[in-house]
């Protein structure tokens, strides 16, 4: 009984990625890389100018809290909303 030769040849796959997914992880990187860069600003601050921190912020009176300058807690919020967004587009992938 002869062998039969076979000519086997490896067969490629084209790996294609949706061009849906592909748009939503670089937008995620795009807001992990901000948030990253504002929370390290943010830390960053809070180093340079420790006096600024307010201890126990959740204890803190009304008054200690209007004291807050308008511009930081736009930017806390700026960091919440985007931390927010980018939490809920990466529960959305997976």
């Amino acid at each position: 009984m002869k062998e039969r030769e076979t000519n086997r040849r490896p067969i490629a796959i084209a790996m294609t990625i949706p061009e849906s997914i592909l748009s939503v992880s670089i937008l995620l990187d795009m807001q992990a890389r901000l948030l990253l860069d504002m929370l390290g600003k943010g830390i960053e601050s809070s180093l340079i100018n420790p006096s600024a921190l307010v201890d126990k912020p959740w204890q803190a009176s009304g008054e200690t809290l209007n004291n807050i300058d308008h511009e930081a807690m736009a930017y806390v919020d700026a960091v919440l909303d985007l931390a927010s967004h980018f939490i809920t587009k990466l529960q959305a992938m997976l």
